[in-house]
This record gives structure tokens, C-alpha cells and sequence, in this order.
């Protein structure tokens, strides 16, 4: 499972900003979550996963920034619960239902022992 940011080029507005994307990857499949966020490709720094934001981008390039991790820590979070329910990671469409906010049901519910080994394995 990986999670990471792009911008949208191939989506920009009038006024050069384009979106900025969660991608969620597994098992060479992945799927695209939007952000809420846009930006100018100037100010994208894609070699930096925590901090893709770069300073040029003003005064709030360090507010955008932390929400941008927020989002994402929030996200994998979202991810391995889903892992701890059911052993598995979600697949990229379970994963967008997650994300939607619609409760994907767990194809069992685990015991307190599993779950505890699953929880200490971390």
C-alpha cells in the first residue's frame, strides 16, 4: 500500500492552479483521491513527499503543508483499520468508499487476540 501526491495538469483552471491528488496504491492499482487543494505547478515540489509544497508558494505554504500530511496520515489511517477488521489492505475501489465516507462492511470480525497480535505487531 502506498500513498502519495500529484498535481492534475491535464486539469487546470483559468488561473494556472491545478488540483492536487491523493493516490492510493496497491497491487499495481490505484485509485485517485482529491485533496480539495490546487496549487501552481511552479510552487509543486514532486521529490518531496512531506513537504510538496514549495516555500515560493507564500505565506501559507507551511498551513498547506500540514494540512496536506494531516490528510494523508488521516487516509492511511482510514486504510489499516480496514486492515485490522479484515487482514487485508482495501482494494482501490473499497478504499474510495472509505474515503466517501460510506462504511465498507468487514468480511469478519476478528477475535480480541487477533486483533491484539495485529495491534502490537505495529
Amino acid at each position: 500500500m502506498n500513498l502519495t501526491y500529484h498535481i492534475q495538469k491535464k486539469k487546470a483552471r483559468d488561473n494556472g492552479e491545478v488540483p492536487i491528488m491523493l493516490a492510493y496504491r496497491i497491487n499495481g492499482k490505484e485509485v485517485y483521491i482529491s485533496a480539495k487543494r490546487n496549487v501552481l505547478p511552479v510552487h509543486w515540489n514532486k521529490d518531496s513527499a512531506d513537504s510538496p509544497i514549495r516555500s515560493s508558494y507564500g505565506d501559507g505554504y507551511i498551513t498547506l503543508n500540514l494540512f496536506l500530511k494531516n490528510f494523508r496520515n488521516h487516509h492511511g489511517k482510514l486504510a489499516d483499520e480496514f486492515y485490522i477488521i479484515n487482514n487485508r489492505f482495501p482494494t482501490p475501489a473499497e478504499f474510495k468508499s472509505l474515503c466517501a465516507g460510506k462504511t465498507a462492511q468487514p468480511t469478519k470480525q476478528p477475535d480480541f487476540f487477533t486483533l491484539y497480535s495485529q495491534f502490537t505487531r505495529y
